[in-house]
Order: C-alpha cells, then structure tokens, then sequence
C-alpha cells in the first residue's frame, strides 16, 4: 500500500510556501511538487499577480523586470494586478525584497494534453503602428475562439459597395496562431507581445480579394488569412458572436414563438451594427477546462479591448460591453479571486476615462453535475465527502474545499487503496508510491473574504496516459473527512466543496472525464420531477453552483431559462454566492437570457461558421451574449 509523505520542495519553489503564507497559489505548490509535468514549463511560468498599494505594476517592471516580464499595458496604467512571466528568482524574492509588496501570485498556466499536438511559438514583431480606435460610442468586445469575420452577418457595404467586415481588430493570443495579412504574418500588439494582431483594414483586404461582386469566398479568406479553425462547420466563438451582435435577436430564432413560425425579422438593436473587437483565446488553453489559465489570458483580453475603445467625457461615456463566455467550476466564490478582483478594477479603471464598461459572464452549467457540496460544522462534528475520479482520465483532477474558519479544523485525505493523512492549517502532504507524487492535498493559508478562513486543494495526476514514463493515480473513491474540533464554545464551520471541470468544450477533442462528489441521498434524476429546492441534509447541492469568476462585484451574470415553460435552464447554475447562502436561490444573477428553447428543442439556434448555416448550442454561455445585446441599448 502506498502511503503520505511531507510534500518535497520541488525545483522552482523550493520552501518559498513556509515564509510566504497566504501569497503562493495552492496550485503551483502541485507543479512544483511533480516538476510541472502536467505544464508547459518550469523555467518560464505564466501567472497572475496581485501587488500591495502603493507598489504597482510599474515600479514591479522597473525594479524588478529580470524576474518578472510584465505586458507594457499593466506597466502603462500602474495596475495593482497584472499577468506576468517569471523565473525562478521571482520566486526566492517572495521571502525577501517582495515580501511585503506581492499580496498573492497565481499559478495562469495551461494544463498540457496527453497527447499534445505540435506547438512551436512562431517568431514574432511587435506591431508599432499605432491603433486605430472605435470612432462610435458603442464598441462589443468578446473574448472567445472562432471569429467568422467574413461572415454575411458580421459585414457590410461601405460607400464605394466593397464588402468590409464590422470586426474593427481581432487578436488571437495563441503564440503558435499563423495568422496572416495574405502572404504577410501579422504581428503581435505591443503592449503584450504575444499572439496575432490584424486591424479592418487588413482583413477587408483579404475579403475583397475573394469577392466577386456581392459574392465572397468565405473559404478562400479563411485560408489566405490562416484561420485554420474556419475549416470547421462550427465554433463557439460564431455562435455567441450572432446572439451578441447579429441582425437577429434571439427571439425571432424560436421555433416556439407565440404567433407562429420563425419570423427572420432583424432589429434596429444598436448591437447589430456596432464595431467589434474579438480576442481569441489560445487552443492549447481551451483544451485545458479546468480553468486554471483564465486569469492571464481574460484580464489582458479586456485591457485589450478597452485600448481600441475611445475615451469619452464627462457627461457623455462611451459604452464599452464586453461578453466573456467561459469560466471556472473552483474558486472561492466570494469575489475574492485575483482575476474577479482584476475585472472589477478594470470596470473602475475604465470609469476613469468616462468609458462605461460591462462585462457580461455566464452563470456556468454545473447545476446537475454534482461538483459542489455544501456543509455546516458545529463542534466536535466531522463530515466526509465522498470524491468519485473516474479511470481512463487523460487529464488532471482537482478538488477545493473553501473553509469559514480554519483554527482547530483538521481535514483527512484518504485514497481507494486506505492509505490517509490528516493535515492542519500550513501543511501539504504527498500521496505516493515512488519518488513522484501520486496526489497532493494542500491545506493552504489561502482564503477568500473571511479573515480566519482557509482552502484545501487535493490534486491527483491523470489516471491514463500514452507516455508510459507519466505517474499515474488511483481513480476510485477518495475520501475528505472535515472535522471542527474547537470546544463547546467554537464556531460553526461552514465548508464549500468544488470540483474541477474537466470534460471538454465546442471543438475541442475530448481528455478528462468529470470526476463527481457522491452522497447517497443525492438523487441525480432529481429534476425531472420538477424540484425547485435542494433537500435538507443532503451535501451535494445544485445551489452555489455558480461559475466560479463570476461572482465578483462589478460584473454582470446571466443566468439560463426555458423559453416554452419560462422556467429554469436544467442545466444553468444558479446562486447564491458562498457567503451569501441565506439568500434566495437565485441570488447572484444579474439577468437571465434564453439557454434552451424546451425539453425536446435544446439549445439556442444562432449562426454557424458559414453564411446561411446554422447550429443548436446548449447553455448559460449563449444566455449571456442575449443579455449582454439588451445592454449596449443602454
């Protein structure tokens, strides 16, 4: 039987964790701890700080740019949060000259696939131009993956009758994206660095040179620009751009509408004509569903945006609406996290320069896939959480317990095959047969708004792989036991469970299987005898399931519903937030917005990559863009 040891430093961070509690995500003490065998790198780590005030991302650059590349346009605005790439030096400063001037770092790095296709970042140029602005006083942003921007929908006719496409700048953040002005590769922004960069005017000028007439060979654009990932009937990234900023709002696109049939009818919506700023997020991290990278890759996606937004003036904003539909199943739920605390400063930032910026997320889709439990510890009770992984799971799994209160609780770990350590707040213990770690639980000083708060990470490599040299766990039945052992007099412990996504997403080839919480009172076909409450004293619950970077204070969340039966989306999650469970069950939702059209007719119908075809996709991720139309009205 295998057995827990102490967690051995690894290379990059060495026991940097023991002098800087709370600051190191719980995360990059995993990828230290199995020398980032499931990541690209250990000499170059992608990651997202947060900086005490008044030291900010400027002086951090001046004083500190051999350990820290940070994007110019965190340096340029003297962000408190910024993505950056940094060595191992970074590190050794936490518990020295950074001590008192980094708040926390997370690890904003992609899991890599078991069998990674071939990635080379392609040499790049930074672009020196300077950008053109948007000259309207609406501008849409989204940050997604697939960009039709020859699509019939997405373009128009200038004065002179030649096709020119409402897509104002699109970057695409893959360092490895071949992007290309015809037979020139575009160049990277250069206030970041990295990735493809291509303005309207260079992408008219592929589509006019495959117009004939009103005719345009979408095809032949798609393929003299390098935008591989066109060649696909559907993408994500087309769906949600139609519900957000085509000529037909959602309503019209009902089967099921009251008066009859479809009726095709564009609107006037100022969404259907405004100019569009698309930011494609990197392949390799969208094959990654956990999440973990989302950080880095959104809030420079936004401060992206909002540098093609035109500043306006005092009494007369600009409207800059932003649609992010992606997000996380972890977190701790609070608004608390680096990136929520990141977008909510953008929002003000933005303010700033009379720009009134939206940022629309999605409620998430994880209401039925028991990934959350929530229980409440009154001293002495304990409280086990059964944590089902499944064999033949070709990517990593990840379990976060959010604790209220961390003194006198202790939590145990135990694998399929009985083997078990019991950790205590600053602790981080090994599950392993062999010098590489077959698991890893952390008991983190990490916390989310409660001062006396704590968080618990149990991180298991995958449980297949095609590189026999790759150390595999155990799937089976873990066991997380939570126990409150303060006196008669302690506090009730309130404990959070959240497990990682890891299924797969629109076009993407599929890795993990969804690992799951089991409780036996838990009926999983539950929904379809409509109830609308979680039963007492069941752990697992579809309340609180609510996309894990959504529940900061400035963003906008949107909920799912039926269309037919006006009732809740089966799939969209819901509220409240963690430290809001006295609430209403949909507290945490700012809108709701179509997700399925009824129990026979899932999905919303929008637009595929094609001019004239169409595609069904289920879920809160096409709620939001609806919402998000509805607000550039404002």
């Amino acid at each position: 039987m295998s057995t827990w040891k102490k967690r051995t430093p690894g290379p990059l961070l060495g026991s940097t964790h023991k002098y800087a509690p709370g600051v190191l995500d719980p995360y990059l003490l995993w990828a230290d701890s199995t020398g980032f065998a499931d990541y690209p790198s250990a000499r170059a780590v992608r990651v997202l700080i947060e900086l005490w005030k008044p030291f900010d991302a400027a002086q951090l650059h001046q004083g500190y740019a051999a350990v820290a590349a940070i994007p110019q346009a965190y340096v340029d605005e003297k962000a408190l949060i910024c993505s950056a790439t940094v060595t191992q030096g970074f590190f050794q400063l936490l518990t020295g000259a950074l001590k008192t001037k980094v708040r926390r770092v997370d690890l904003a790095e992609p899991i890599i696939p078991d069998r990674p296709a071939p990635w080379a970042a392609l040499p790049t140029a930074r672009s020196q131009a300077a950008r053109t602005r948007c000259p309207g006083r609406l501008l849409l942003g989204v940050i997604d993956y697939g960009c039709p921007f020859a699509h019939r929908r997405f373009r128009a006719q200038d004065a002179q009758g030649l096709w020119s496409t409402r897509v104002l700048h699109l970057w695409d953040q893959d360092a490895a994206s071949p992007w290309r002005d015809g037979t020139t590769a575009a160049l990277a922004p250069r206030e970041f660095g990295y990735g493809r960069e291509l303005s309207r005017d260079q992408l008219n000028a592929v589509i006019r040179r495959h117009a004939l007439g009103l005719l345009v060979d979408e095809d032949g654009c798609y393929r003299d620009s390098g935008n591989t990932l066109m060649s696909r009937p559907v993408s994500h990234g087309a769906h949600v751009l139609d519900l957000l900023a085509g000529p037909l709002p959602a309503e019209s696109r009902m089967l099921l509408q009251e008066g009859g049939p479809l009726d095709h009818e564009p609107d006037d919506a100022a969404a259907a004509s405004a100019d569009i700023v698309f930011v494609q997020l990197p392949k390799r991290c969208l094959q990654d569903t956990s999440g973990g990278w989302l950080g880095a890759q959104v809030l420079d996606g936004v401060r992206y945006i909002l540098a093609c937004a035109t500043p306006g003036q005092a009494g007369a904003e600009n409207r800059v609406v932003v649609n992010i539909s992606y997000g996380s199943y972890v977190g701790p739920h609070d608004g608390s996290s680096i990136i929520e605390r990141g977008l909510d400063a953008l929002v003000d930032e933005a303010a700033e320069k009379h720009i009134r910026l939206s940022i629309v997320l999605p409620a998430g889709n994880s209401r039925l896939k028991r990934c959350h439990a929530w229980e409440e510890l009154a001293p002495p009770q304990a409280r086990s959480l059964s944590w089902q992984v499944l064999p033949d799971t070709r990517a990593p799994s990840f379990l976060q317990l959010w604790l209220s209160q961390a003194q006198d609780v202790a939590v145990t770990v135990t694998a399929p095959d009985g083997a078990s350590c019991t950790l205590l707040q600053g602790e981080a213990s090994a599950w392993s047969s062999s010098a590489a770690p077959r698991g890893l639980a952390v008991y983190s000083d990490r916390r989310g708004v409660e001062s006396a708060g704590g968080m618990v990470l149990v991180a298991l490599p995958r449980t297949a792989s095609v590189d026999p040299a790759y150390t595999l766990s155990m799937p089976g039945a873990w066991s997380v036991r939570v126990h409150n052992r303060a006196g008669a007099n302690g506090a009730i412990v309130t404990v959070a469970a959240y497990v990682s996504r890891n299924d797969v997403d629109v076009g993407m080839l599929r890795r993990g299987r969804q690992s799951f919480l089991f409780d036996p009172a838990y009926d999983p076909q539950r929904y379809l005898r409509a109830a609308k409450l979680d039963l007492q004293g069941v752990g697992v619950q579809r309340r609180g399931t609510l996309n894990g970077i959504a529940t900061g204070a400035r963003v906008l969340v949107v909920g799912g519903w039926r269309y037919r039966d006006d009732a809740q989306g089966q799939s969209a999650s819901e509220g409240p937030t963690r430290t809001n469970q006295t609430k209403r069950s949909t507290a945490g939702l700012d809108w709701t917005g179509v997700s399925e059209e009824s129990p026979a007719l899932r999905g919303v119908l929008a637009s595929a990559n094609r001019s004239g075809t169409a595609v069904r996709l289920l879920g809160t991720s096409f709620a939001a863009p609806q919402a998000a139309r509805k607000l550039a009205e404002e």
